[in-house]
């Protein structure tokens, strides 16, 4: 024999999906929204990046003091955001070509060296996303949990509500009109 489903069962089932189902497209929405700020965020803060090592450089490009560029250099390459540090000259000889292995997203920025207008030259930055990235992947697997805890308890609430303002009302109805009806019968 088959068990009937009861309607505070389909009712549970259908308000949890409906409420997992915007849940989830709301962390997914959330996510990408996070992930297009932090990227801008990474390119302002790449371009900080930028001005220091312009700063740095330049009048290290005007005495062409190739010891002192690969020692700036490796200072920046150094730092844990930083991926790639190129520097070339005005004729567009490599002076100092560092790259660290990532397997993040990487934002790139190029700039000139001048010396009012004189071009010196010119260097690339690459930086990696690679920790707004760990952060990310934090929050979406907390953002889950939190879906499901709470869905959980919509489910148990639903079941709860159904049975005492449902279920219970209308089984007393059932058993006054059988009481009804057999007093009726006598």
């Amino acid at each position: 024999m088959k068990s009937k489903k009861s309607i505070s069962f389909y009712l549970s089932l259908f308000v949890s999906i409906t409420l997992i189902s915007t849940m989830l497209g709301m962390a997914t929405l959330d996510w990408f929204s996070t992930m297009r700020t932090s990227k801008e965020i990474m390119e302002e803060k790449l371009g900080d990046y930028a001005t220091f090592i312009s700063n740095s450089m330049e009048p290290l490009m005007w005495d062409y003091n190739k010891e002192a560029i690969e020692k700036v250099g490796t200072m920046y390459i150094q730092n844990s955001e930083i991926t790639r540090l190129r520097v070339v000259d005005a004729t567009g000889k490599t002076i100092f070509d560092e790259r660290k292995p990532t397997l993040s997203l990487i934002v790139s920025k190029k700039q000139k060296l001048t010396k009012g207008s004189t071009y010196l030259g010119a260097f690339e930055v690459d930086m990696s996303l690679g920790n707004f990235e760990q952060f990310h992947k934090y929050y979406i697997k907390n953002s889950l949990l939190i879906c499901g805890v709470f869905s959980i308890v919509i489910i148990i609430t639903i079941k709860i509500a159904v049975a005492l303002f449902i279920i219970s009302p209308v089984r007393s109805v059932i058993t006054r009109m059988q009481e009804i009806r057999g007093q009726s019968n006598e």
